[in-house]
Order: C-alpha cells, then structure tokens, then sequence
C-alpha cells in the first residue's frame, strides 16, 4: 500500500520529479569529465630456479620443469612478504606509488595454481604507473633474493622471479567514475522524490486548514444565531409585557365606567 502511495505521489508530482533527475544526469556527467581516472599496470613474474646444477655428474635440466609444490609456497610466502610495511617502505624510498598489490598463487577454481605472482600498480597516470611497475617487480627479486641470502640457500637451488608478462602501458580504470555517477545519480533521485512528498505534503495541509475553514464558517453562524436569539426573545418578552400592562390599564379604568352605568 505504501509503494502505490509513493508512486502515485512522484506520478502525480511529474513537474517536480523529471526536472530534478534531469539536473542530476547532467551535474552526473560534468562530475565524471572532472574526476580523473586512475591507471594500473599489471604483469605477472614466476619464480623458477635460474641457476643450473655443477658437478661431474650434473644434468643440466630445464627450469620450467622445475615446478613443484616448494615452489609455489614460495610464491605464497612472498605475497605474504609484499604485505610487510619494511616492504612497502623501501618500494616508496625507490620512488613508486603506494597503491600495490603482489597476489600469490590459490587453490580456487580457475586460480593461479602455480608458483606465479600477479603484480600491480595503479597511479594517476600512466607514466606513474609503469615506473611504480617497474619498481615492484625489482623489489620482488630483491626480497626474494634477500630471504634466500638470509637462509643461505645452496647456489644451485636459488629461486629467481622471472617475468611471464609485462605490460606494455598503463588501462585507465573507470571505477571512479562509475562510482561518482552512481553516487550522484542515488543522491538526486532521493532528493527528487523528497521534493515530490514535501509538495505533497505541502498542499495536502494547505487542503486540510480549507476545509476546516469551510466547515467551521456554519458553526459561526450557528453561533451567532444562538447568541442574538436571546436578545431578540427579550425585546419581545418585553414587548409583550408592555402591550399587557396597557390591556390591564385599560381595562382597570373601564371597569368602574361600568359599573357606574349600571347603577344609574
């Protein structure tokens, strides 16, 4: 019953309604020309055991059949690391953004399963953006060399990251812009329906006061009506008082005329 009434009002309050969501679809799109879209960059790297095995009994072997599930931990491990604020730390000293974001492989349907590392960056421009990429990516080798040093991993079993895609420039992303057009346009059909309700509102009490003047203008004459009905049965209880004071007159002064005839 409340969804009819509200549609029944914005129907009937057209004229208010249509202007308003009009003005929001143009302030919307304005908006969207002057809000700056942001851009990434995004490449991936895999990790993969560069260096060959030495010795006299040593075959060399190819690194990308070297995948194994110590591999991909690693890989999990190192996005973990990219989350560390020492990491963020030295990525902004060497000058890129800090919007980042290094994703490790995952076990869900259609994921990355093996040990590869998502990398990303998004900045206000494209140049930003692919200097902030290029930046992550050496960072990334650097921790992952760095962690490796610190266990002192065997020569031959170093994990190097090696990129599997690059990007060649930066996508603008339409996100904020998407994000201000539907946050204006939400704000101005509220106000366009709150518009509609407050008129509404507005002249619905505008009819009420009419008809409570309309209806109280015959208990005034009603009232009026009582109180000179008083005043009326007075004047005429008077005047009927006085026309029986002059009978009784009358008819004292006739009476002994009367009876003085008869008794002559």
């Amino acid at each position: 019953m409340e969804l009819w009434t509200s549609v029944r009002v914005v129907l009937k309050r057209w004229y208010i309604v249509i202007p308003v969501l009009v003005l929001t679809v143009n302030v919307a799109l304005a908006l969207t020309l002057v809000v700056k879209p942001l851009y990434r960059a995004t490449g991936s790297v895999v990790l993969l055991r560069a260096d060959q095995p030495v010795g006299p009994n040593a075959n060399p072997s190819n690194p990308y059949l070297t995948f194994d599930n110590a591999t991909t931990q690693l890989a999990v491990v190192m996005a973990s690391a990219s989350t560390d604020e020492t990491f963020k730390h030295r990525l902004v000293s060497a000058g890129a953004g800090s919007r980042y974001s290094v994703t490790g492989p995952s076990t869900a349907p259609g994921a990355n399963p093996g040990p590869v590392l998502i990398l990303s960056t998004t900045a206000k421009t494209r140049e930003a953006a692919m200097r902030s990429y290029k930046i992550l990516s050496d960072q990334v080798n650097t921790e992952l060399a760095r962690r490796q040093e610190a266990v002192k991993a065997p020569n031959g079993t170093i994990v190097s990251a090696v990129p599997l895609t690059q990007p060649t420039q930066a996508h603008p992303l339409s996100a904020a812009r998407i994000r201000v057009l539907i946050l204006v346009c939400a704000l101005g059909v509220v106000l366009a329906v709150s518009l509609a309700f407050v008129v509404e509102s507005m002249s619905a009490a505008r009819s009420r006061k009419k008809a409570a003047r309309r209806g109280r203008a015959p208990e005034l004459e009603d009232e009026a009506v009582a109180k000179d009905q008083p005043a009326d049965t007075v004047d005429q209880a008077a005047t009927n008082g006085r026309t029986a004071a002059e009978d009784d007159e009358g008819s004292t002064q006739v009476r002994p005329v009367a009876v003085k005839a008869l008794q002559e």
